[in-house]
């Protein structure tokens, strides 16, 4: 969580480092750039990065049968042939909580450097526009 703050912490370097009449702009900018990269991040990044367990019944690519849409269980089941343990899944669950946070505080803060650079140069649908695909 202590990498979220880094979030406000740019806010304050690109607000010391534009035009007066910009900082509102750049504050919402930063708002915006956060929101959308949690939508993104937990709809489609997080499935494709971790969508799938090496240890799931059946693991496919991104999330398509585990992980999809803030799933956290890695693909482990308590039913059927690729039974765990509820403790394992349980352990699984909050790891992959603590994961996710991490690598969104990584995604949030690397579109956020990358939108500051042309932050008074662009307008704002494009600049959300990057951090959607980026």
């Amino acid at each position: 969580m202590i990498l979220l703050t880094g979030q406000v912490g740019f806010t304050f370097l690109e607000l010391a480092q534009t035009q007066k009449k910009n900082r509102d702009f750049i504050v919402m900018k930063n708002l915006m750039v956060f929101i959308l990269a949690l939508i993104t991040w937990f709809s489609i990044g997080y499935a494709v990065a971790f969508g799938t367990n090496a240890q799931a019944s059946d693991p496919l690519f991104a999330g398509f049968s585990h992980g999809w849409f803030g799933n956290l269980d890695g693909g482990l089941s308590t039913e059927g042939e690729g039974k765990v343990a509820q403790s394992v899944l349980d352990e699984t669950i909050l790891f992959n909580q603590r994961r996710f946070f991490v690598f969104f505080a990584f995604q949030v803060l690397s579109s956020n450097i990358a939108t500051s650079s042309i932050a008074e140069r662009a307008q704002l649908p494009a600049l959300l526009g990057f951090v959607f695909f980026q």
